[in-house]
C-alpha cells in the first residue's frame, strides 16, 4: 500500500511497487500492488484499498490478505481495518516510515504564506491528476491531516489498532543525526524535519513512525525505501526487505517480534 508518492510516479517507469510486488512473485509470494488516488483524505483512500483488496480475495480465493503500508498507505492500512471491516480479513498489518504522530514537513508546508503555498500545491494537483486523471486532488487537505495535532488528538484515538490482528512496524533513518547518508534530492527536507523533529528518514521522523511490534530502524531515507536513488546507499536493499519480510509473515503468520535489523 503506497503513499504519497506521486513523484516516484513520475521518476520511475511506473509504480515502484509494481516491481517490487513482481520480484516477489518470482520468488513465489503472491504479492499485489495496487493504487489508489494518493491525495485524498485518508478515509476515501481507505475505501479504495477495501475495493482492491476484496477484489484480490475473490480472484485468487483467498480467506486473507497480509496489510504492507508505507508511508501514508500505513495510515491507510491502520483506517481500513479499524473502521472499514478490514479486519475480517487482515492477517496482519506491516507499517513503514508511517507518520503516525505527525509530520514537521506537513506542518511546514500549510504554515506557509498562501502566496507561496498555493502555486507549489497547484503543481502537485497537476502532477497527481496526470497519474490519476480519475481523482480530484486536495493536497492541503491531505498534508493538513499529517499535522501533530490532527494525528495525535483526533486521528489515533478514532483509529485503534484493532485485538486480534498483529501489528508491526519500522522506522527508517538517514542523513543528519543517522549513520547513512541521505540522498542528496532528500538531504535539505532531512535537514528542515531533523530541526524539529530529530532523526528521521528525510519525510518521516523515527520516534512518528514508531508504532505496534516496532521492529527497528532501516538504514535508508524516505525513497531509498521504495528502491530509489539505490546508488547513494549500497547498504540497502529495499527490493531484499520487502521479499524477506513478506517470506516471513507468510512462514511465521502471526508470530511476535521476529526481524532483527
Amino acid at each position: 500500500m503506497h503513499g504519497m508518492g506521486v513523484l516516484a510516479h513520475l521518476l520511475a517507469p511506473g509504480d515502484v511497487f509494481d516491481r517490487i510486488a513482481a520480484a516477489a512473485r518470482h520468488r513465489g509470494v503472491r504479492a499485489f500492488a495496487p493504487r489508489v488516488p494518493p491525495y485524498n483524505p485518508t478515509r476515501i483512500r481507505a475505501q479504495a484499498w477495501d475495493h482492491h483488496c476484496r477484489r484480490i480475495l475473490a480472484e485468487t480465493g483467498s480467506q486473507n490478505l497480509h496489510l504492507i503500508g508505507f508511508s501514508t498507505g500505513g495510515l491507510d492500512a491502520r483506517y481500513l481495518v479499524s473502521r472499514l471491516g478490514g479486519a475480517g480479513y487482515a492477517a496482519s498489518v506491516t507499517l513503514i516510515a508511517t507518520p503516525h504522530r505527525g509530520s514537521a514537513l506537513a506542518e511546514y508546508a500549510v504554515a506557509l504564506p498562501a502566496l507561496v503555498r498555493d502555486p507549489i500545491f497547484a503543481v502537485i494537483d497537476r502532477l497527481a491528476k496526470t497519474v490519476y486523471p480519475e481523482s480530484e486532488p486536495d493536497v492541503f487537505g491531505t498534508l493538513a491531516e499529517l499535522t501533530k495535532p490532527n494525528m495525535t488528538q483526533r486521528f489515533n484515538p478514532a483509529v485503534p489498532d484493532v485485538a486480534g490482528v498483529p501489528y508491526f512496524s519500522f522506522s527508517a533513518q538517514a542523513g543528519q543525526g543517522a549513520p547513512n547518508p541521505a540522498s542528496p534530492l532528500i538531504w535539505p527536507l532531512n535537514r528542515l524535519v531533523y530541526a524539529r523533529d530529530g532523526v528521521n528518514d528525510g519525510f518521516v521522523s523515527v520516534e512518528s513512525a514508531q508504532w505496534t511490534n516496532h521492529q527497528g530502524t532501516l538504514p535508508a531515507d524516505h525513497a531509498q525505501l521504495v528502491a530509489l536513488f539505490d546508488a547513494f546507499n549500497p547498504h540497502f536493499d529495499a527490493r531484499r526487505f520487502y521479499l524477506s519480510w513478506m517470506m516471513r509473515l507468510g512462514e511465521r503468520g502471526s508470530a511476535a517480534s521476529f526481524w532483527s535489523p
